[in-house]
């Protein structure tokens, strides 16, 4: 199967300054929003944070900072029909961390929702991840 077949959409936003679990358990919250606001019921999501892993999987309960955004995203997750999550090393989450290159130092998020809008590079890595792990 080709990436771009099942590369719908890419966004990368700036969170302002925040704390590292905040931001984790934003992005996931973000994104889960925005795979209901599309009607996807099929989510895979990866996270370098093992920390948002197990509070989504249930399996730690957050601080009292992020349980809301931890609560809202158990519902969503609960209302889909079929959600995977997984772990990745930070050396193996190189699509992650080319998003947050392409964002620093803006203000406002960038979304690519084309084949040909997504950048060459970010393909490729998303390509080799997508290879790994199937």
């Amino acid at each position: 199967m080709d990436i771009l077949d099942i590369f719908l959409i890419v966004v990368a936003l700036p969170l302002g300054t925040q704390s590292n679990h905040y931001a984790k358990a934003s992005t996931a919250h973000i994104g889960l929003h925005m795979a209901k606001r599309e009607g996807f019921t099929k989510v895979w999501l990866e996270s370098d944070s093992l920390n948002t892993v197990n509070y989504l999987s249930g399996c730690t309960d957050p601080s009292w900072t992020i349980a809301n955004l931890i609560k809202d995203c158990r519902d969503i997750i609960n209302d889909l029909a079929d959600f995977k999550i997984l772990h990745v090393y930070r050396e193996g989450n190189k699509v992650a961390d080319l998003l947050v290159n392409l964002v620093v130092g803006y203000v406002v998020a960038k979304w690519w929702s084309r084949r040909d809008a997504f950048p060459k590079n970010l393909c490729e890595l998303a390509y080799d991840d997508y290879c790994i792990n199937q």
